[in-house]
């Protein structure tokens, strides 16, 4: 009897232990099982959250470049400089100042894989000339006095530029050599914070119609003739335009070699400016002789981009044919 209850004992004991490691087993393998879950979820928030802080940084740019600083006389050009993964523009918003976002993916980066910046220059005060572009040469460029005013650390985790990729933050709809025909920006950020595990990189866009942009005006003009042996012409420039719909300034000139300086337009002919205003009615002195004589208009927008059209007339016979 007591042998037997010893045996039972000694069942229920092993037992006991066997059941305690099983529950020991699963629970560690829940406790791994919750483990990953956490992990998983907390890189896909993070990865989330990477996201977000791009999309803030590209919608921050859209705003800015919607509300473009209008050029002027002595700053003709919106945009100071458009490349792939530089750009440096002025904007009105909240006042008008220069912006530059670059994009760093050199060491001693971290993480390595890429930030976006976002530097400053102090505004210009109202009725002064814009201020000369900071360094651009490093990004993010020097601050401090004659330099950028402040840089800001605008998105993480870029990964434009990784293992030898070469996906432009900025892509324009004009050649970034003339600046002034950019109308059209898009911005591409492509966010990852692991490129060697999941959750894959994920794109950023963002698309923006520059409205403010000035571009090149187009000069046009018509010529009639007042007749035989008159030596009179009407020049017309009502054909020229400005893409922007602003006013323009005509200047009218003769000869093949005139100087476009706005002062020649005030008094003389001496250095070929012979009148201002869309129309013109001429009469060649007889000092221009009766050969072939070229008249040119120019046109000026008010941010001082300029365009110049050109005829050939015959003072004689009155005949006129474009250049």
């Amino acid at each position: 009897m007591r042998r037997d209850l010893a045996q039972e004992r000694g069942f229920t004991l092993i037992e006991v232990l066997l059941v305690a490691t099983l529950m020991i087993v699963v629970l560690g393998a829940t406790l791994t099982s919750i483990e990953g879950f956490w992990k998983t979820n907390q890189v896909n928030n993070d990865q989330n959250d990477a996201q977000e802080i791009a999309r803030t940084a590209i919608d921050r740019l859209a705003q800015q470049l919607r509300n473009l600083a209008l050029p002027t006389t002595t700053s003709p050009n919106s945009i100071d400089i458009a490349s792939s993964y530089d750009l440096v523009f002025k904007t009105a918003e909240p006042s008008r100042r220069r912006v530059r976002y670059c994009l760093r993916t050199d060491p001693p980066e971290s993480p390595a894989n890429g930030r976006l910046y976002m530097q400053t220059q102090a505004g210009a005060g109202a009725g002064t000339p814009d201020p000369a572009v900071p360094s651009t040469a490093t990004c993010p460029g020097p601050t401090g006095s004659g330099n950028w005013a402040s840089t800001t650390v605008v998105a993480d985790h870029i990964v434009n530029k990784v293992d030898g990729k070469d996906r432009p933050v900025f892509y324009f709809n004009a050649p970034t050599s003339e600046l002034p025909r950019i109308t059209l920006l898009r911005s591409d950020l492509f966010v990852d914070l692991d490129p060697a595990h999941r959750p894959l990189e994920s794109r950023i866009s963002t698309g923006v119609y520059l409205r403010n942009q000035n571009q090149v005006p187009t000069a046009s003009f018509s010529v009639a003739s007042g007749g035989t042996g008159t030596r009179r012409f009407l020049l017309n420039g009502s054909a020229s335009s400005d893409p922007e719909g602003r006013t323009l300034a005509y200047s009218w000139f003769s000869g093949d070699n005139p100087d476009f300086a706005d002062s020649t337009c005030a008094s003389t002919e001496a250095l070929g400016c012979i009148g201002r205003g869309v129309t013109l009615d001429y009469t060649f002195p007889a000092s221009a002789g009766d050969g072939i004589q070229t008249l040119t208009l120019r046109v000026k927008d008010p941010g001082g981009l300029t365009a110049t059209s050109s005829w050939t007339c015959n003072p004689t016979n009155g005949a006129c044919s474009p250049t």
